[in-house]
């Protein structure tokens, strides 16, 4: 079987974990869909991962002029998953610095974030400043995109709650966690609520935990 330890993607920094967790989380900022095309005659999809857009963030951030400070503004349509105990209740950037600080301290891929970022400063309900200690050209996607293991975006309900964090993750991405089976399955349900409606397109993911025999 290939169960993961626990589902805490901010403790665990296996691919067993981080995997799944971009089903139910989102980040700040996430990579834009490739189109497919030709390399060649060849049909290919090209990866660019410089061609990013907001995820949390309605869009990509004011950036000062020395290239340091990052203003990010969260969606207002944004709202955890309507499940207990956050109940569809929107994300507020309290969240967003919560859950960064927690990576920053218990990650074990917390290496480049304490490398870069200076500080996470709540400067609104639903406004944050972050700051790094000097320009750094793949912000986006090692930071803010979740592209090296970077912070997913998780309630304070679920940061406080070890039962929930291991076994009941709780996020505002575009599917709902189910249900976990060691050994058997992982489920999904998409999230109705989703900001980016009527994504995502699959009702229903189910991952089999059943390794080769």
């Amino acid at each position: 079987a290939i169960n993961p330890p626990t589902l805490d993607s901010q403790r665990q920094l296996t691919y067993l974990v981080q995997i799944p967790a971009a089903y139910h989380y989102s980040r700040l900022i996430k990579n834009i869909p490739p189109t497919p095309g030709e390399v060649n005659g060849v049909p290919s999809i090209p990866v660019d991962f410089s061609n990013v857009e907001g995820d949390a963030a309605e869009s990509l951030p004011e950036i000062d002029d020395t290239g340091t400070v990052f203003n990010f503004k969260i969606r207002d349509n944004l709202n955890f998953h309507d499940v207990p105990p956050v109940n569809g209740r929107p994300v507020t950037a309290e969240d967003v610095k919560l859950a960064f600080d927690l990576f920053a301290t218990e990650s074990p891929n917390r290496g480049n974030w304490l490398t870069a970022v200076e500080s996470v400063e709540v400067t609104g309900d639903k406004t944050l400043k972050i700051t790094l200690r000097q320009p750094f050209g793949p912000a986006f996607q090692v930071l803010f995109g979740n592209n090296d293991g970077g912070p997913w975006i998780i309630p304070s309900e679920v940061i406080d709650s070890e039962e929930l964090s291991n076994t009941k993750p709780i996020g505002s991405g575009p599917w709902i966690f189910d249900s976990w089976e060691p050994d058997v399955v992982m489920r999904w349900r998409k999230n109705p609520n989703y900001y980016d409606a009527p994504k995502p397109y699959l009702d229903v993911i189910e991952n089999s935990l059943v390794g080769d025999p």
